[in-house]
């Protein structure tokens, strides 16, 4: 297996100027959730050309694929690529080096393995920022039969065995009467939407400081009126909701509707929630695959802590994880920005600082995927662990 940890890692120096090509278009043409139609034709066009087969358009969404190429009795892999960028910032999750890491990281194997070991295949997963692709991908079926599911997360600090938390995401929409704010509004009828709303969020600073650990809601208001003097007849604002467990997150949901409800009450509004957003459940590390990238990681000289961690974020590959042994370790290296979903790290992430880490990542994910390929009794260990909890 020397021979072929050695050719993976030549091919994907062989690849690096079309996996940074692909990385840098990306870059600079970000696209949110569900209309990247540019990365996913960049990416697709390649993948085809070096012999995968790709499905366009899954799960009904436009921007989601599959491509796989290899023999379907051997270990299956998925390596998922994700490509939405963030409204005003662009890639500040780093979006594209994800996508372009994975893509490398399948191509290299391919190229390395016997057409007859092993299925590998690459997910193109819209909206990770949004709805989340994988959520529908997953329901439709896109991650059946996978052995395992890797990717990297470009970051901060190196962490190989994170969890994520729960997430639901509400809209609140609160309608009342409309009329000039100079003049009293009839009686007996509707009360004021917007003051309503404020309300509630006055009622969410409070209800924050005892939510339990690791707990949190956010909220913008995205309909709040058009001009100071009407009052509006419908206001709307949309929520996060997160915690470590769905038992947790469902509390603190039933708290929030009960309050929007009293508050409707006490305003003589009235008020409708529903979700705008699937629900994203939280990541689970499988141990057995994350001792064999913490070996990857050893071989290229990356450290890596070996203790779990939290992420304050909430990831749709967390419902994918549930399913299928997973991995999504974050990685970083000397320069890293200050922090994520910035404009820095938006910078970063399509300059030397990003192109780095980028081959990093894909060689560290296809030496994970061909110790299972060779190690088949792995893939056994990883269902048996996962079957478990």
């Amino acid at each position: 297996m020397e021979a072929q940890q050695k050719a993976v890692l030549t091919v994907i120096d062989r690849l690096r100027p079309t996996l940074l090509d692909i990385s840098h278009d990306i870059h600079h043409r970000p696209e949110q959730g569900n209309a990247e139609y540019y990365a996913v034709s960049r990416l697709v066009s390649f993948l085809k050309r070096v012999g995968f087969q790709v499905c366009v358009g899954v799960a009904g969404l436009p921007t989601a694929f599959v491509a796989c190429a290899g023999d379907k009795e051997g270990p299956a892999l998925g390596f998922v690529a994700e490509y939405d960028a963030l409204p005003g910032i662009g890639h500040g999750c780093g979006h594209n080096l994800i996508a372009a890491a994975g893509v490398g990281a399948a191509v290299a194997l391919r190229r390395v393995l016997p057409a007859d070991e092993g299925k590998i295949c690459v997910l193109g997963t819209p909206a990770e920022e949004t709805t989340g692709g994988k959520i529908a991908m997953l329901r439709s079926g896109c991650f059946d039969g996978l052995d395992a599911v890797m990717m990297f997360h470009p970051g901060v600090d190196n962490a190989l065995r994170c969890t994520s938390l729960a997430l639901d995401a509400l809209e609140v929409r609160f309608y009342g009467e409309e009329g000039h704010y100079a003049l009293p509004g009839p009686g007996g009828r509707k009360g004021d939407a917007l003051e309503a709303l404020l309300r509630l969020f006055e009622w969410i600073r409070g209800w924050k400081a005892g939510l339990p650990l690791f707990s949190s809601i956010q909220g913008v208001i995205v309909e709040g009126g058009l001009v100071p003097n009407i009052r509006p007849a419908v206001v709307t604002a949309r929520f996060y909701l997160r915690s470590v467990d769905e038992n947790t997150l469902d509390k603190m949901n039933g708290e929030f509707r009960e309050q929007a409800e009293e508050t409707a009450l006490a305003t003589n509004t009235s008020v409708v929630i529903d979700a705008f957003e699937g629900r994203y459940l939280p990541f689970r590390t499988n141990e057995t695959l994350a001792g064999v990238c913490a070996q990857s990681l050893q071989r290229l000289g990356m450290s890596c802590p070996s203790g779990p961690c939290i992420s304050m974020g909430a990831m749709d590959l967390g419902n994918v994880s549930q399913v299928v042994p997973s991995i999504h370790p974050f990685l970083t290296q000397k320069g890293a920005p200050a922090a994520m979903h910035s404009p820095e790290f938006a910078q970063a992430a399509g300059g030397e600082w990003g192109d780095l880490l980028l081959i990093k990542a894909a060689k560290v994910l296809a030496l994970t995927g061909l110790r299972l390929v060779n190690e088949k009794h792995i893939c056994e260990m990883m269902r048996s662990e996962h079957d478990r909890k």
